[in-house]
Order: C-alpha cells, then sequence, then structure tokens
C-alpha cells in the first residue's frame, strides 16, 4: 500500500497559477508533477514515471515539503529549486516502535529525476551531545552543485537518535531551514517522548556560519554563549567555534510539533503529557527573522 501526503505547490512565473507540485509518499520517494500546461490533460509527473528522489527503504515522506530557490546556484537548469523535508511516520501505535534511520533532506531540482542518496552529499554530525542537549553540524561541506562530472543534487542529515524521525513541516527564514524531530516512547501504552529543534544551512544542511538562536537562553544570540569548539569543520583537525545546529527539548516537555516563526521568536508546540501543551519559545537573531508581510486579509462591506 501506498499514498501521496501534503503537497507543496509552486508558482514558478509568479503568474498565479500553479506550475509545479511536489508530495512525497509513503514508500518514501518524492514525487515532481508538472502541472503548467493550461491543459489539464497534459499534465504529468515531470520525470515520466520515475520520482525526482527516493531515500532509503522505511523513510516514508508524510510531511509537507518546503520549496526554496536554490540558495547558491542562480543559472541552474529549470527549475532550480531546492526541495527540503524530513522522512518518518507516526500515524499509528504501531509506528513508536520503528527504529530505522531517518533524515532530513535537502533535494536539488534541476531538471534531473530518479535521484538516489548517492545523488547527494553527506552531512557529519561534529557533536551529538543529548546530555548537554546540543548538536553540531559541518558548516563548510561542499555540496557539488556545479562539477559536471560527480555532480551533486543536494545533502542529507540522518538523524542519530533511535526512532527519531521527523513528522512535521520544515520553514525556511533567509539562508537556514528550521525543523523538528521527534523520538517517540516506544510504549504503546505511554503518550510522552522527546524531540530536537534543529536550525541548518539550507545550502548543506550544516551548522549556520554565525548563531541564529538563543542556545544558552541568556536573552542574546551571541558567538560567546551560542557557539561550542569542535574539531572536524571541512575536515580539519584544529578546534574552531562553530554555531550549534541543534538543541534538544527538556524531557518534561515532551515531543515538538512543528514550528513557527514570528518576528525574531520561534515558537514549538510541545506535548509535555503531565501539564497538558506547553510552548517552547527561542530567541532568533534579528537579521535572520523575514517580515512576511500581510498573510491575508478580510473585506468588510456596510449593511
Amino acid at each position: 500500500r501506498n499514498g501521496l501526503f501534503s503537497p507543496a505547490v509552486v508558482d514558478l512565473d509568479r503568474n498565479g497559477t500553479a506550475d509545479r507540485i511536489y508530495a512525497g509518499d509513503l514508500n518514501g520517494s518524492l514525487w515532481a508533477f508538472d502541472v503548467s500546461n493550461s491543459i489539464d490533460t497534459k499534465w504529468s509527473p515531470a520525470h515520466g514515471r520515475q520520482p525526482l528522489f527516493t531515500g532509503s527503504s522505511g523513510q516514508s515522506i508524510t510531511t509537507k515539503p518546503t520549496v526554496i530557490r536554490h540558495p547558491t546556484v542562480s543559472n541552474g537548469s529549470a527549475p532550480n529549486l531546492m526541495v527540503l523535508f524530513g522522512t518518518g511516520r507516526f500515524l499509528a501505535d504501531g509506528d513508536k516502535t520503528r527504529s530505522n534511520t531517518q533524515s532530513f533532506y535537502g533535494v536539488w531540482d534541476n531538471g534531473t529525476g530518479a535521484l538516489t542518496r548517492s545523488s547527494l552529499a553527506s552531512q557529519t554530525f561534529l557533536l551529538n551531545d543529548s546530555g548537554k542537549r546540543a548538536r553540531v553540524l559541518d558548516p563548510y561541506l561542499k555540496v557539488k552543485y556545479e562539477k559536471k562530472t560527480g555532480r551533486q543534487y543536494g545533502w542529507y542529515i540522518d538523524l542519530p537518535a533511535k526512532g527519531e524521525r521527523v513528522v512535521s513541516e520544515a520553514l525556511v527564514r533567509g539562508k537556514i531551514v528550521y525543523f523538528n524531530s521527534i523520538i517517540p516512547d516506544v510504549s504503546v501504552c505511554a503518550s510522552g517522548g522527546s524531540g530536537w529543534e534543529m536550525s541548518v544551512k539550507t545550502e548543506n544542511g550544516g551548522s549556520p556560519d554565525a548563531p541564529v538562536f538563543d542556545f544558552n537562553e541568556d536573552g542574546a544570540v551571541t558567538v560567546s554563549g551560542d557557539t561550542t569548539s569542535v574539531s572536524g569543520r571541512g575536515g580539519s583537525t584544529g578546534e574552531e567555534q562553530t554555531a550549534y545546529a541543534g538543541k534538544k527539548l527538556e524531557e518534561e516537555q515532551g515531543m515538538p510539533a512543528g514550528p513557527s516563526i514570528i518576528g525574531n521568536r520561534r515558537f514549538t508546540p510541545a506535548s509535555a503529557t503531565d501539564e497538558g501543551v506547553e510552548m517552547e519559545e527561542t530567541l532568533l537573531i534579528t537579521n535572520d527573522a523575514t517580515v512576511t508581510g500581510r498573510l491575508s486579509w478580510e473585506q468588510l462591506f456596510p449593511d
């Protein structure tokens, strides 16, 4: 059995009509659909009978993808889009015990289909400390977008905790993609769990070049308080100060839902089982917040 989940609809030429649709399925394939023709009978999968991308076995895509223009390639082949999404399922009690490795992906759609994990660059955790609630990823990872031979079509992060998965939509602000992961309690009688708030570069899935969120919760985003010294950046052996890429929620907060960003604050509803839902609030760097303007309106008519 298979099925598509929530789609992302893209208007490439900004004329108010859909041109491309992206959606993941239960078997772990990401599909692209070309709906640019004005005749609907000519709409079809963009890569024939092949998906744009297929991940590892058991990596269901149950969230709506997030789609942006490629962050570094401005002259790529059409449609030159980056599709960002996580994998994992949490649809029934039986899903709690699923322990196969899930991932977060950034896949470049430049018109080439049938991509696999071997088509992408693999990210590396330079720090993954659950006790310190801290994660750092390699900010210097080189993705070979421009290569004609051996070209790479994006990147992926394998989520390291057993049972960890992404079942909510990611958000992009500036050059950073924000997403949350969950780690369910494996007991079918329990409703708790834990999870991580992640913030990585859209270009390569690495830690931001500078801190973008208040890791130490002192009310400010600073190099001194929100970076840590790690080795291995870009394969180097020396230690360097590096921004955090992830922070684990407190155990008593439970599993996080998807993130929301309002102004320069990130909000994550958490499923704290003893006290009901509570909200995790994190200060973001001001320059990284994007003003969206009016999102909707209501016209009032006099009687």
